[in-house]
C-alpha cells in the first residue's frame, strides 16, 4: 500500500473516531428539567381537637406553563405528635402511583419501629415514598400534582403546629428530593413546602367568631 493511501486512511478513521467520541459524549449530555417544588395543600387551616387533619402533599413544576416528568419522591418530614398524631395516608384524587407509603426499617433511621397497623411514624419524624408506575408517565404540572394526603387528628390545642419538609434528616442523614423521569437519579427538587394547622382554645374561637360579626355588622 502506498503511503499517501495509508495516511489518507488513517485520517479517515481518526475523523470517525472523532466524530463518535462527540456524538457519544453528546448522548451523555443531561437534557434539560424544570424543577419541582413540594407543596402542602392547605398551607393553613384551624380545627378543634380530636378533628381529623388533611393535608395534600404536591409535586408542583416550577413554570408558568411547562410540566416536568418525575419517577420518585423522597420526603423527609417532621411534625409536633403533642398536637397531631399521624394516622395514616390518603389516595383519594391523588395521582397513580405504584408505590406510596412510609417504608419500614428505612436507611436514615426516620420510621421507628412501633407495632402501628396500617404501618406510619409516630414519634415526629418520617420518610416517606413515592414511586411512578413503571411504563407510565408521572407529571408535576404547574397547578400542582398530588401525590398523597396526609391524615393527622388534632390532639391539643396549639397557636400553630406545623409541617414541615426537611432538606435532610436522620442517622445516616437523607435528602429529601424528587427524582427526575427523564434522567437516573437526578434529584430536581427546589422549594420544600411548610403547612401550619391552629387547634384554638373555645375561648379564642368565640373571641374570632364576635371580632367576624362585629366586621360584618360595621359594613
Amino acid at each position: 500500500m502506498q503511503p499517501v493511501k495509508t495516511y489518507a486512511m488513517l485520517a479517515a478513521m481518526l475523523c470517525i473516531g472523532s466524530a463518535l467520541g462527540t456524538a457519544a459524549a453528546l448522548a451523555d449530555d443531561p437534557p434539560p428539567y424544570i424543577p419541582v417544588n413540594l407543596e402542602w395543600r392547605p398551607a393553613w387551616q384551624m380545627v378543634a381537637p380530636g378533628s381529623a387533619v388533611q393535608i395534600g402533599l404536591y409535586a408542583v413544576a416550577d413554570s408558568e406553563e411547562e410540566e416536568q416528568k418525575i419517577s420518585a419522591a423522597r420526603v423527609l418530614f417532621g411534625w409536633d405528635p403533642a398536637y397531631l398524631l399521624l394516622e395514616g395516608l390518603n389516595q383519594s384524587g391523588a395521582a397513580p402511583l405504584m408505590v406510596s407509603t412510609f417504608p419500614q426499617n428505612d436507611p436514615y433511621g426516620l420510621n421507628e419501629a412501633n407495632g402501628s397497623v396500617p404501618y406510619r411514624p409516630l414519634d415526629g419524624d418520617g420518610y416517606y415514598q413515592a414511586w411512578a408506575m413503571l411504563g407510565d408517565n408521572l407529571y408535576a404540572t404547574p397547578a400542582g400534582t398530588l401525590l398523597t394526603t396526609f391524615v393527622f387528628t388534632a390532639m391539643d390545642y396549639t397557636a400553630g403546629t406545623t409541617l414541615e419538609i426537611f432538606e435532610t434528616a436522620g442517622n445516616p442523614p437523607g435528602t429529601s428530593a424528587v427524582f427526575d423521569g427523564n434522567w437516573a437519579n437526578r434529584n430536581i427538587l427546589a422549594e420544600r413546602g411548610c403547612a401550619m394547622v391552629v387547634i384554638p382554645e373555645p375561648a379564642t374561637v368565640l373571641l374570632l367568631a364576635t371580632g367576624c360579626l362585629l366586621w360584618r355588622r360595621r359594613r
